[in-house]
């Protein structure tokens, strides 16, 4: 493993990401470290991995799934892998983080056509709740909405990807989601 991780006096690995703004550290170290070894892999094995990170809110569990079914058909001969959680707090109500990594050459055209993923609105995937939302989230130090991943962009990367496992929001026993090998 390359990743770097911070370490807590316990032994816990953190980022900036699940320490701060009361996040409340990492729920699940051992998802996390999969999540890590899942963008290494990427780099290691991929010609231009990127990592996108899409919050869906204002609906149901079985929206957000059916979007997620739609994504990944839409990505279809891109490899791709993903994690996800869905959350349910005071303030988002039930909403649900994916993060995937893709192959792509040209993936930022995936973002920025008129047929893009950010078409995927409520009436494609038959929501009746007026109120769903798709937001493909921005890294602060980048211009698109991705991280083309390299080993230069990892630490940066993991601390994004780490937003998925923080603390807040997650009861003990909860669930996540993830791809067991790369999807073609």
């Amino acid at each position: 493993m390359r990743y770097i991780p911070t370490i807590e006096a316990s032994g816990a690995w953190s980022t900036v990401t699940t320490s701060d703004r009361g996040n409340e550290g990492i729920h699940c170290q051992r998802k996390f470290k999969e999540g890590i070894l899942m963008l290494e892999r990427a780099i290691d094995t991929w010609q231009s991995p990127v990592l996108v990170s899409i919050v869906l809110t204002g609906s149901d569990i079985d929206t957000y799934n059916l979007f997620i079914h739609k994504l990944k058909r839409r990505l279809g001969g891109l490899r791709f892998e993903y994690k996800g959680c869905t959350e349910n707090d005071k303030h988002k109500g039930q909403h649900q983080h994916f993060s995937c990594v893709v192959e792509a050459n040209n993936f930022n055209n995936i973002f920025n056509t008129d047929d893009s993923l950010l078409s995927l609105t409520a009436s494609s995937v038959r929501c009746t709740h007026p109120t769903f939302n798709v937001h493909v989230c921005n890294p602060q130090q980048y211009d698109t909405p991705f991280i083309p991943l390299s080993d230069a962009t990892l630490q940066n990367a993991s601390c994004w990807l780490s937003y998925i496992f923080k603390q807040r929001s997650k009861q003990p026993n909860h669930k996540y989601m993830s791809s067991r090998q790369p999807v073609h």
